[in-house]
């Protein structure tokens, strides 16, 4: 299996690479770190899910907070889970 990897710096060149994309063409999920320059993930994962476009894309916050309140929190900006720093490929595989 070959798995394809993009990556942007900040949430802003995240929102501005998935705008550019086709719906054909988004990704099959994002990792989405926590503390970032400019929006946080949680800022950034609420615009993901508020756009039409790219609702039902999954996203997993990656992050070393931990926590049921910090799970919950995730989740009610629209994460499906939370991958610990740093992740084993045991953890992103599941």
């Amino acid at each position: 299996m070959s798995v394809g990897v993009d990556f942007a710096m900040s949430a802003e060149e995240a929102m501005s690479y998935l705008n550019k994309m086709t719906s054909g063409d988004q990704p099959d999920i994002i990792f989405m770190d926590h503390l970032m320059p400019g929006m946080d993930g949680f800022q950034a994962t609420k615009a993901i899910k508020e756009n039409k476009n790219w609702t039902t894309i999954p996203v997993v916050m990656c992050t070393s907070k931990e926590g049921s309140e910090y799970l919950k929190q995730a989740l009610s900006y629209g994460a499906i889970a939370i991958l610990p720093k740093p992740a084993s490929l045991k953890e992103v595989s599941r």
